[in-house]
């Protein structure tokens, strides 16, 4: 059988059929441009606007839950044509992921879409923590019955820590923390429209800055002393010229004639030519991704993803723990900053017993974990996919029931 692979995200979609080695991201959104009056950008047709700057998003995914139908349909036919091209919908097989705490109307929302819009022969509705977990147990190489993993999924709404033992979901693990990339996306934008540029406007560019410049400190509390004295100019010692050294570059702004993309370059490297618009990047570069581990810095009441899955740990057999540190599974892109997973294993190693084994694990691309997942599930010699696939005939004679009973098993 052909099977559809659909990680849908709500930042982008990651689709692919299990034959292809990685999928096709498709920004999950119909964008207006301030410069285009005459048309919308529907997915990756935003790669034809000749200026990204001021543009205006239309999100199906609000808070990390899937509310407009209407637009997230336009973004789905955009994503399937290429291979309803090749042969019918009703002939493929789909995996599609789903947030691990979702609302029954959602899901079963999204399961009527799949079988009654679309057509498909067989849907499997699946968490993406479920099938990274997937993931790392078939790159592991152990046995189903010996698996044991917490899965950290940092995506574009939120990020999630979950436990995984023999392939389902441990009950009451799941941990939810409301920062994500737009979090940081947003905190980047206020922190310099506040010191350099009115950039607000600009999520699409300051995106692309974010992911470009940005990355996790070992020791932010340092590094932040760091600059605040040698904002002071006060003197430096050796240590923190160096972190000051590695914190500070500009970002050079796309100008949508030589370049549709911004790119870093080091202070001082390049003359800067007369056309060019710059941004001086220092603390932001740090500041940002740590977020995700102390968003009370910004004043939001959350836990930090470290200490997320320390809290769903506390929650397992104290005897079965030491299974689950020896593979936190990294998941979502928003995992992909240099320095996350070092940054990760430090503070879980301050927080875990000495005796406790600790693993830090990811296995590619963490944005493609679940996607990848779902390829090796698709794949799998046994037919395991049969398992969790619901036929387009059995939800006709079941109804939606079927669904929720089978899937709910997963999240």
């Amino acid at each position: 059988k052909d099977t559809l692979i659909v990680d849908l995200g709500a930042g982008y979609v990651k689709i692919g059929s299990a034959s292809e080695s990685e999928p096709r991201q498709v920004i999950n959104s119909v964008t207006k441009a301030k410069h285009v009056k005459t048309r919308v950008f529907v997915g990756n047709e935003l790669d034809e606007c000749k200026d990204l700057s001021g543009l205006y998003y239309q999100l199906p995914f609000q808070k990390g839950y899937l509310l407009n139908w209407e637009l997230q349909k336009q973004v789905l036919d955009h994503c399937l044509k290429p291979y309803a091209d090749k042969r019918p919908l009703s002939e493929w097989q789909v995996i599609v992921t789903e947030p691990c705490i979702n609302f029954s109307p959602v899901a079963e929302a999204l399961d009527e879409v799949l079988f009654e819009e679309y057509g498909f022969k067989a849907v499997a509705r699946l968490p993406a923590a479920f099938l990274a977990a997937q993931r790392d147990q078939r790159q592991r190489g152990v046995l189903p019955a010996d698996h044991a993993c917490l899965v950290l999924d940092c995506g574009y709404s939120f990020s999630h820590a979950a436990a995984y033992r023999r392939g389902r979901l441990v009950p009451g693990s799941v941990r939810r923390v409301n920062v994500g990339g737009k979090v940081l996306t947003n905190y980047l934008k206020e922190a310099i429209s506040y010191r350099q540029l009115m950039v607000m406007d600009e999520t699409h560019v300051m995106n692309q800055c974010k992911e470009d410049a940005c990355f996790v400190s070992e020791n932010f509390d340092a590094d932040l002393a760091a600059m605040s004295r040698a904002a002071q100019r006060s003197p430096l010692d050796s240590e923190a010229q160096e972190r000051c050294q590695k914190l500070c570059c500009e970002y050079v702004l796309p100008d949508y004639a030589q370049h549709r993309r911004g790119f870093v370059r080091q202070l001082g490297s390049q003359k800067q030519q007369q056309q060019e618009q710059t941004l001086r990047l220092g603390i932001e570069r740090v500041a940002t991704p740590e977020l995700l581990f102390r968003p009370s810095d910004a004043g939001i009441p959350e836990m930090g993803v470290a200490e997320a899955l320390c809290d769903t740990l506390s929650g397992l057999p104290p005897h079965e723990q030491p299974l689950y540190t020896d593979a936190v599974v990294l998941a979502g892109g928003s995992c992909r900053f240099a320095g996350f997973a070092n940054r990760l294993e430090t503070e879980l190693r301050a927080s875990l017993p000495d005796d406790f084994p600790l693993g830090v694990r990811c296995h590619g691309d963490p944005a493609a974990q679940a996607w990848l997942g779902g390829r090796d599930l698709a794949l799998s010699p046994d037919g395991a996919l049969e398992c969790y696939a619901v036929s387009r005939k059995d939800y006709r004679d079941h109804g939606a029931a079927l669904c929720s009973e089978r899937f709910a098993q997963f999240t």
